[in-house]
């Protein structure tokens, strides 16, 4: 899964945005996880990574790239690749699922470094599952 976070007319433009758009939650904030439920597990789709209730689940290299597309030479993009991916809102996750998937209301942490995205996406460094 790819986070697209925005298009940009300069490379410098793209940069000062990247900077911008980290932001650091001040409180818990909630949002929701589209997992398989596969044999009692929870498992994201993208990674096969397990999920439990209970625990906090952290990417310690949590990166935005700067990308030049090849095909399109007049603009610069911003994508997320490393974090932990969700969704802002119900109803986006919902969207996005198959029918064999859940959708688990998790928070990112008080204090954790997290990126809004198009189409209501969100990344973060980090992931509790209450």
């Amino acid at each position: 899964m790819c986070l697209n976070i925005g298009q940009y007319k300069t490379r410098k433009e793209a940069r000062n945005a990247k900077i911008e758009l980290v932001k650091i939650a001040k409180k818990d904030i909630p949002v929701y996880k589209v997992l398989e439920h596969k044999d009692q597990k929870y498992l994201s789709p993208y990674q096969a990574m397990e999920y439990e209730k209970g625990y906090r689940y952290d990417e310690k290299q949590f990166r935005i790239s700067l990308i030049k597309p090849r095909l399109f030479k007049n603009f610069w993009r911003l994508e997320g690749h490393i974090g932990l991916h969700c969704y802002n809102s119900l109803k986006a996750a919902h969207d996005s699922r198959g029918s064999w998937e859940k959708v688990i209301r998790m928070y990112i942490p008080k204090g954790a470094k997290y990126v809004e995205g198009m189409d209501n996406q969100i990344m973060s460094e980090s992931l509790v599952w209450y």
